[in-house]
């Protein structure tokens, strides 16, 4: 079993938005193919990440701009995902490829499964993506996950 500051994958650990705790532990997949695992560091709501499911799994992506364009801070939370600290160099380097292949294309990775009815939107950084989000860019190879009602 993870140490009781680590949760168990999937998992959300009783407590508020962040400030150096972990707020998720699972794994990102592309397409059912495992990538490497991430942590949920900061939250813009007490609320999430709640009941996500031990893989987010990118089916689907979206054109970055189109996104954003719908990110309404009052419905959404943001979400900030990075690698957890002990990540060896092969989860580190897929992390980094999937980051710059979704940043170099201009797009978004669409997790729906598991979620209920929310979606989650990985959103590669930037300052301009952090700007729009009000999201602090930290660390600098992280994911912005803005979560959303899936019927939007």
């Amino acid at each position: 079993a993870p140490p009781a500051s680590q949760p168990a994958a999937g998992s959300r650990p009783p407590s508020g938005q962040g400030h150096g705790r972990v707020l998720w532990r699972g794994g990102l997949a592309k397409g059912g193919v495992p990538v490497c695992e991430l942590v949920a560091l900061t939250s813009s709501s007490p609320m999430e990440p709640s009941d996500w499911p031990a893989v987010l799994d990118v089916a689907l992506r979206a054109d970055r701009a189109h996104a954003l364009s719908g990110f309404d801070p009052s419905a959404h939370a943001v979400v900030t995902l990075a690698l957890p600290p002990a990540a060896d160099r092969s989860d580190r380097a897929r992390f980094v490829e999937f980051l710059n292949s979704l940043a170099a294309r201009h797009r978004a990775g669409v997790c729906e499964a598991g979620l209920g009815a929310r979606r989650v939107v990985l959103v590669p950084p930037s300052a301009s993506v952090a700007a729009r989000l009000a999201a602090a860019w930290e660390p600098a190879e992280c994911l912005f996950a803005m979560v959303q009602p899936a019927a939007e």
